[in-house]
């Protein structure tokens, strides 16, 4: 958040939206390459606790041939690039930000599933950091965008230097390991597509803003976004990161009705915490909106934010819970087919939906495409794995946010901090209160 509030006031829309097409670009490029890997390492991580070098090897297999891929794919992006006028520097900066973006991401994976949570904090913490520090001189330096980029890179990789969860594990190359190579792809394969669909409904609609508005409204699009989904998405992806670990080892262990207990647990939690994080946000949006934001992006933004918060809990109930039942099953095709379906419902509206309304349609399409998504996967892990109700726990904590965020709402409209603060330390107070909900 401390870097959206730095960057959108250095930057001019225009600027701000390369930056977020740069950034958009390596996480596209490190999703399909990289993001099969990790979630295969979530998964087989518990079955090789007492000896991670085998994991470490056969993961170290498949990172290489990625990495080769990205950079075979980068030279072709550089060829093609350079006839289309787009700076070098530029695309260096995105090939970069996509290794690295994959080697943090699979960093991440493994501090969680070591059980280390202070660990997998600190990588956070040092990167935003560095990233803001950094970032904010190269821009002062004159480097705009791509100043923003070079930050972006060296908070990451400083803060893998500084925090290596695989200090001290090393690569056991044995049978087994190379065993395991294909057991890792096999499982991950599918999810390529998964990824696919999810960066369509994710960054697409920046790509298509871009392509029928220009890059200013993609700098406003994308803090509005980022700023609502970095808030709302950081607790729910912490309540997954914690619940998730626990839940694989009760699958494998002591069987599936076991898990499903755990699974009632991980679901009530991103219910009871999490959805009242997401309605509370709406009800101080316009607050967050002009304290966080530069001016040039305020706007449409407030009611963007409105629409994202909602989609971005949904987002997180659906990935983290009823997607869960897939990757315990390791059905991985069905989360697969979960996210072609949002693909082609977010596309398919955005196509519609920007030329009538512009960047807050962006937003609408963003949010069914979820809402079709949630659904879609509610019904296809019924066949494998039947899930406690809660229906009660929703409602309750729906009708107590509801009645946290009318109070909120009520208080006089205000630009500044403290009574920023103020309404949130209300918001808390009056979920606290209702406890009993």
């Amino acid at each position: 958040m401390a870097t959206l509030a730095v960057f959108t006031r250095m930057l001019a829309p225009a600027d701000y939206g390369l930056y977020a097409l740069g950034l958009t670009s390596a996480a596209i490029a490190s999703s399909l390459l990289f993001q099969w890997l990790t979630v295969a390492m979530a998964r087989f991580y518990p079955v090789f606790l007492d000896r991670p070098g085998v994991l470490f090897a056969a993961s170290l297999r498949g990172f290489s041939i990625a990495s080769l891929v990205a950079f075979a794919a980068a030279m072709v992006a550089l060829f093609i690039g350079r006839g289309l006028g787009i700076s070098v520097p530029f695309l260096l900066c995105v090939l970069f930000a996509t290794i690295v973006s994959g080697i943090y991401g699979l960093f991440l994976q493994v501090a969680n599933s070591q059980g280390n949570p202070l660990r997998y904090a600190s990588l956070g913490w040092i990167k935003g950091g560095i990233t803001l520090a950094a970032g904010a001189l190269f821009i002062f330096l004159g480097m705009s965008h791509v100043g923003a980029l070079l930050g972006f890179i060296a908070g990451t990789l400083l803060a893998m230097l500084v925090v290596n969860p695989l200090r001290g594990i090393r690569p056991t190359a044995s049978r087994e390991s190379r065993d395991l190579s294909p057991k890792l792809f096999s499982y991950g394969k599918p999810l390529i597509l998964t990824v696919l669909g999810m960066i369509a409904v994710d960054f697409a609609d920046r790509l298509l803003i871009a392509w029928q508005l220009g890059t200013a409204p993609v700098g406003r699009y994308a803090a509005a976004y980022d700023l609502t989904s970095q808030t709302i998405g950081t607790v729910t992806n912490v309540l997954f990161l914690a619940g998730f670990p626990p839940l694989a080892n009760a699958f494998e262990q002591l069987g599936e009705d076991t898990a499903r207990d755990h699974m009632r647990s991980l679901g009530r939690s991103l219910i009871v915490v999490g959805l009242p994080v997401a309605v509370g946000f709406m009800a101080v949006s316009a607050d967050i909106n002009h304290v966080v934001l530069g001016e040039s992006f305020r706007g449409d933004t407030t009611r963007i934010m409105w629409i994202m918060a909602l989609a971005t809990w949904l987002s997180g109930f659906r990935s983290f819970y009823l997607d869960a039942v897939f990757l315990l099953h390791k059905v991985t095709g069905y989360a697969a087919t979960v996210a072609l379906t949002m693909m082609a419902v977010n596309i398919g509206l955005n196509l519609v939906f920007l030329r009538i309304y512009g960047i807050l349609g962006a937003a609408c399409a963003t949010l069914a495409a979820f809402a079709v998504g949630a659904t879609l996967s509610f019904f296809l892990g019924r066949r494998m794995m039947r899930l406690h109700a809660l229906r009660g726990d929703f409602l309750k904590t729906a009708a107590a946010a509801g009645f946290m965020a009318a109070i909120v709402l009520s208080l006089p409209g205000s630009h500044g901090v403290p009574l920023l603060i103020a309404k949130i330390g209300l918001g808390l107070f009056l979920m606290c209160s209702q406890r009993g909900f």
